[in-house]
């Protein structure tokens, strides 16, 4: 007897599976990476301050964007930890993108932007970001 089931628990583990990875890095260290697609992503952004001490001008970006960004961008705001630890965070959560508010946003308005599955950052003005 066959008895197909089919559920939204089935569909999601064969998501998590078909992108989920684990990449060994240069110093023998591996990061977790959920490559899914942007339409997937719980979260398309995350924002985050290089460091504590810039954690409120950077909440007041986030702030900033949510006002200006339509129902379907989904972006979140962290904190806590150190920088490379949110990073792997959000690559394992799957987030697209990461936006790091450091000391070039307070003193020179730019804002750094890491891709998820290059690593690659790119420094681009906060006045472009809904260009972006």
């Amino acid at each position: 007897m066959i008895e197909p089931s089919l559920g939204i628990e089935r569909i999601l583990y064969a998501i998590f599976c078909a992108h989920y990875h684990v990449e060994q890095l240069a110093d023998n260290d591996s990061r977790e990476v959920l490559r899914l697609p942007v339409s997937l992503s719980p979260y398309q952004l995350a924002i985050l301050p290089l460091v504590n001490k810039l954690k409120d001008q950077a909440y007041q970006l986030y702030l900033d964007l949510l006002k200006i960004s339509d129902a379907n961008l989904r972006f979140d705001f962290d904190s806590a930890g150190s920088i490379g630890k949110r990073y792997r965070r959000y690559d394992a959560i799957g987030a697209k993108y990461c936006l790091t508010y450091d000391f070039d946003s307070l003193e020179k308005g730019i804002v750094t932007i890491r891709e998820r599955d290059s690593m690659e950052q790119i420094k681009i003005p906060i006045s472009e970001l809904r260009q972006w």
